[in-house]
């Protein structure tokens, strides 16, 4: 006999969380912060929420931003790969604020150490996943029992490191109408353990959240307390799985035995197979899972009818006959008389045949008639001719041939008269002549003789120079290749624009969001939304981004610096001090320091992020380094300064050695930005219409090469979405990094 298997019910527990802040002096506010963070993406869902308390004991200016930078660095890390565990992702987030603390140490921030209070927890599902360090503790109300969960999770107190701030780990089960109380060691000033766990039995979790507020707000500076109550979520009931009927034995007992189904079932079942039959019917069905329709093909053959209408071949044959009746009229056109034609074409022929032969033969006949006049004439002449010859001549011939001479010569020398000058003439006009007079003809004369002559050799050398011309424009054209000697180069096709505005400043990346600065305001490239900059403010002349606050700055010319967030949209200003004789030429942020770069100078300034600004400046540049020619500066742990054709690395204010691979095309150094996972650089050079790519030691990886890189006047890069950002005036385009 089969046992049916009862229903199973999956109860899930849901962390109802009541934060209790209490800070009644308004200079202590950034010293304590309570975290309740959930993944904005429905991706990270998995690693639930991410809970805790920090506080700084130390109120000096130099630790008023240790918590908001803290808060900030362990958020990224743990939602930023929603694949990992929860476990593996708060690990992960912990070893990240360690080397966060370890980096402010470094820059000699170091008088938060030993005051550094804190719990980091994660509650997913049923599980609870958390860490500590300093004072702050975790307590669990489990049957009424009250349990300090965090014991012995702190390191120890004697001698802080900054690299094991967070050190263990601790991982437990939570279970309905469980509460966790996380709070900051002040609350034992006005309670005992004991207190608190009465408190939380007697009152309801509303109660105790409203009794706890009034008591720390009347009676303490400054305390923390966040409280999870477990409650129950709605219930998942799990359907039984039906299985499937086993196929009966053909010998076995089940296919002789009676079926016990009633006559309403079988009648049930009757119209249900029918109407599935109903619903089979057609060819036509749809896929459940696609959506898709599927038209089944019918393999049972059909014999064509004889009466059956085409329509295709109907409107096939109506549109053919229409058009042969449209080229009809056009071809009906009357034949020629091909033999009408031949006729009147031999009779022009044979009309133009007889005139040619009726002149060709007068023509011969004339020929013949003028060639023996011509002989008859040639006969008589040389007849009479030798004759001549053959009688002497007579003196009264020889006289008429000699007058007959002279007279010819004497045309010839009249002729020559009037032709030649008369020097006779010219020789008395001379002498008639002043000594000015003189001088004017022989000028004009040279004038007469030379012009032509330099006329002649301007037009010779005017010919020569078009013939050269000519012959510079027939020879073939020679391209030139940009950048064809250096290697490494991507030619790029074309470019994707990604915004269009009108004065575009600056393209900034905020944690791997894009922002474009404008004259009058700021843009969100993702959420294409423009926040624009206070009235007052002007035109800004410095902008960056600090993404440990998440925050943007902007500087104007009168050295007013604001801030800008993301997240609320709101523009606040901040205190800052900058020397009033300074001339600051690049701004640039690491973890939650400003520097400010001073090229009259010749100095870096060093600010500190501090309550409603920035606090006082230190000369944070201590070798001696040139800073007139500096262009551009960006800051990851190290300085990197450009000037025209090299950059300057520094470290803690001191040079490092550092220098870039040469290339066959001198680089030209516009703008450099960093990389901010690789701490690759990026430079561009207008000049020479190219981005260059180079590694942290200055070889180069990749030159991005397109003439619109020309008109660039500023560079962003992202290397989480593989993507460099520059821009003009008036747009903003992209190239993917290789």
């Amino acid at each position: 006999m089969t046992r049916t298997k009862p229903e199973s019910k999956i109860i899930g527990i849901k962390p109802v969380f009541d934060s209790i802040l209490v800070c009644n002096s308004k200079q202590l506010r950034p010293f304590v912060e309570i975290l309740v963070q959930e993944s904005e993406n429905i991706d990270g869902q998995n690693l639930g929420t991410l809970i805790g308390i920090f506080e700084v004991t130390d109120t000096s200016e130099d630790s008023s931003y240790i918590v908001n930078y803290l808060i900030s660095v362990i958020k990224k890390e743990y939602f930023s790969k929603s694949k990992r565990g929860p476990i593996e992702s708060l690990e992960s987030a912990l070893h990240k604020a360690n080397l966060a603390l370890s980096k402010l140490a470094e820059h000699e921030n170091i008088s938060w150490l030993g005051k550094l209070n804190a719990i980091v927890a994660v509650t997913e599902k049923n599980n609870l996943h958390l860490s500590q360090t300093g004072t702050v503790s975790a307590f669990l109300l489990r049957s009424k029992i009250m349990t300090d969960v965090s014991e012995g999770l702190a390191p120890s107190a004697a001698n802080p490191y900054p690299l094991k701030t967070f050190v263990s780990v601790s991982s437990g089960r939570l279970e309905k109408d469980d509460k966790l109380i996380i709070a900051t060691a002040s609350i034992f000033d006005i309670f005992s353990l004991e207190e608190i766990k009465k408190s939380s039995l007697r009152f309801s979790n509303k109660e105790f959240v409203q009794f706890m507020r009034t008591a720390l707000s009347n009676e303490m500076e400054m305390a923390a307390v966040l409280i999870v109550e477990l409650q129950n979520q709605k219930e998942i009931i799990q359907e039984p799985v039906k299985k499937s009927p086993k196929e009966i034995n053909a010998f076995s007992r089940d296919s002789f035995s009676k079926s016990t189904t009633s006559g309403k079932n079988k009648e049930e079942k009757a119209g249900q197979e029918i109407q599935r039959e109903i619903q089979a019917t057609p060819a036509d069905f749809i896929d459940e899972k696609t959506g898709h329709i599927y038209i089944k093909e019918d393999h049972q053959t059909i014999a064509p009818e004889a009466d059956s209408v085409n329509y295709s071949t109907v409107i096939a044959k109506t549109l053919i006959a229409q058009l042969k009746n449209i080229r009809l009229p056009r071809l009906a056109m009357p034949k020629p008389n091909m033999e009408k034609i031949r006729f009147n074409s031999n009779q022009l022929v044979g009309k133009a045949g007889a005139r040619i032969k009726i002149h060709a033969r007068t023509a011969g006949e004339f020929a013949k008639m003028t060639t023996a006049k011509t002989i008859s004439f040639a006969k008589k002449t040389s007849t009479k001719t030798s004759a001549l010859t053959a009688k002497a001549l007579s003196a009264e011939n020889r006289n008429s041939a000699s007058i007959f001479l002279k007279n010819i010569y004497r045309k010839l020398l009249s002729a020559l008269q009037f032709i030649l000058p008369d020097f006779e003439k010219i020789k008395n006009i001379v002498r008639r002549m002043n000594y000015q007079q003189r001088i004017y003809a022989l000028l004009l004369l040279i004038l007469i003789i030379v012009v032509p002559l330099v006329a002649i050799k301007i037009k010779n050398s005017n010919d020569a120079k078009n013939a050269l011309l000519l012959a510079e424009q027939n020879k073939p054209l020679v391209v030139i290749v940009p950048l064809e000697q250096d290697k490494n180069v991507t030619r790029l096709d074309a470019l994707n624009s990604v915004y269009s505005d009108n004065n575009i400043l600056q393209t900034l990346n905020l944690n791997n969001k894009f922002f474009a600065i404008t004259e009058t305001s700021i843009v969100d490239l993702g959420k294409n939304q423009s926040f624009p900059l206070p009235a007052d403010f002007g035109v800004p002349v410095q902008t960056t981004g600090m993404s440990d606050l998440n925050l943007l700055f902007l500087i104007n010319k009168e050295n007013r610096i604001i801030s800008f967030s993301p997240i609320s949209s709101a523009f606040k200003d901040n205190a800052i001090s900058i020397p009033t004789d300074s001339n600051i030429s690049s701004i640039g942020t690491y973890l939650t320091y400003a520097y400010l770069l001073d090229t009259k100078n010749n100095q870096i300034y060093r600010y500190p992020r501090a309550e409603g600004g920035f606090g006082a400046a230190t000369n944070w540049l201590k070798d001696s380094v040139n800073l007139s020619e500096t262009i551009d500066m960006d800051i990851n742990e190290n300085v990197f300064l450009a000037s025209n054709n090299f950059i300057t690395k520094l470290f803690r204010g001191k040079t490092i050695e550092f220098s870039i691979e040469n290339t066959a095309t001198p680089i030209h150094i516009d703008k450099i930005a960093l990389g901010e996972q690789s701490g690759t650089i990026f430079i561009l050079d207008q000049q020479n219409s190219r981005i260059i790519h180079l590694d942290a030691d200055g070889k180069i990886r990749t030159q991005y090469y397109h003439p619109e890189i020309a008109s660039a006047n500023s560079l962003a890069v992202s290397e989480e979405n593989k993507m460099i950002y520059f821009s003009d005036k008036n747009n903003i385009k992209t190239i993917a990094i290789n």
